[in-house]
C-alpha cells in the first residue's frame, strides 16, 4: 500500500512542467530499486511491487493531467508555480556537483542553448505541428527525462508544443486511435529512448557524474527563461509571482530539512 501511495505522488509529478518524476522517485526511495529492478532482469520475482507502482503512477497521471487541463485556463498562474519548483531544485543540483567536483561550463551552456533553440524552432513553427520527427524526438526527450534524475519530461513537451496533446491521451486513451499519425511515433520515440537511457544511466553516471548534472543544470536554467511569462502589473502576475516566491521558500526549506 505503501508503494502505491509513492507512486501515485511520482505520476502526480511527472506530468507537472518543471518537475522531474526520478528526483521524486529518488527522494521517495524508489529509483534505486527500480533501475536495479530493470538492468539486473529481476522483474518476475517484483511482480507486485512493479504491478502497484504502475497502477499508481498511472492513476496520479490521469488525476493531474484532468486538474491541469483547467488549470490551463490560468496559465501564468501555473508558470509561475512551475519555475518556483525549477528553481528550489538548483542549489541541490549543485551541491550533487560539488560533492564529485565541480560544474562543467561547456555541458551547461550546450544544453541551455539547446533547450532555447527547441523552444525557439517551436514558436516559429519551424517543426510542423503533424510531423514525425517532432513527436518522435518528443517520445525520446520524454523518455530521457523519465531516466535521467533532475529533468523533466514534461518540459520538453512544452518545447516542442506538444505538451497539451499528449496530456489529453493520458486523460482519454481512446484519442491514441483517433490520432494515430501523432502518437506512435512518439510512443516509438519513448520506448526506443527507454532501451537506450536505461542501459547508458549506469555507466554515464559513473563516468560522467559532473558533465550529466551540469546539463541538468544547464535545463534547469534555460526551463526558467522559457516558462516565464510576460510581466506586467496585472492580478493575475501578481499572483502568480507571489506563489512562486512562497513555492521556491517551502520547496527549500522541506529539503533542508531532508538534507
Amino acid at each position: 500500500m505503501i508503494t502505491f501511495l509513492k507512486a501515485l505522488l511520482i505520476g502526480i509529478c511527472a506530468v507537472l512542467p518543471g518537475v522531474s518524476g526520478s528526483l521524486i522517485m529518488i527522494s521517495l526511495g524508489i529509483y534505486d530499486k527500480l533501475i536495479e529492478i530493470i538492468n539486473n532482469h529481476k522483474i518476475k520475482d517484483n511482480k507486485l511491487f512493479l504491478l502497484y507502482l504502475l497502477v499508481g503512477i498511472l492513476i496520479g497521471m490521469y488525476s493531474a493531467s484532468f486538474l491541469l487541463i483547467y488549470m490551463f485556463k490560468y496559465k501564468a498562474i501555473l508558470y509561475y508555480i512551475f519555475i518556483g519548483i525549477i528553481l528550489s531544485e538548483v542549489p541541490f543540483i549543485v551541491k550533487k556537483i560539488h560533492i564529485k567536483g565541480r560544474i562543467k561550463l561547456v555541458p551547461l551552456v550546450l544544453s541551455f542553448i539547446f533547450s532555447i533553440l527547441l523552444d525557439s524552432l517551436n514558436k516559429q513553427n519551424a517543426l510542423s505541428s503533424y510531423s514525425f520527427f517532432r513527436y518522435f524526438i518528443g517520445g525520446i526527450l520524454f523518455s530521457f527525462g523519465k531516466v535521467f534524475p533532475g529533468i523533466s519530461s514534461s518540459f520538453f513537451l512544452l518545447c516542442l508544443g506538444i505538451y497539451d496533446k499528449i496530456i489529453i491521451l493520458v486523460i482519454n486513451p481512446f484519442y491514441l486511435f483517433k490520432y494515430l499519425y501523432l502518437y506512435i511515433p512518439f510512443l516509438i520515440g519513448a520506448v526506443l529512448g527507454l532501451i537506450i537511457f536505461l542501459k547508458l544511466l549506469s555507466y554515464l553516471m559513473k563516468k560522467y557524474y559532473e558533465i550529466i548534472y551540469s546539463i541538468i543544470l544547464g535545463l534547469l536554467f534555460s526551463s526558467t527563461i522559457i516558462l516565464f511569462p510576460s510581466f506586467s502589473f496585472n492580478k493575475e502576475n501578481i499572483v502568480g509571482f507571489t506563489l512562486m516566491a512562497l513555492i521556491f521558500v517551502i520547496f527549500i526549506n522541506n529539503k533542508y530539512k531532508n538534507n
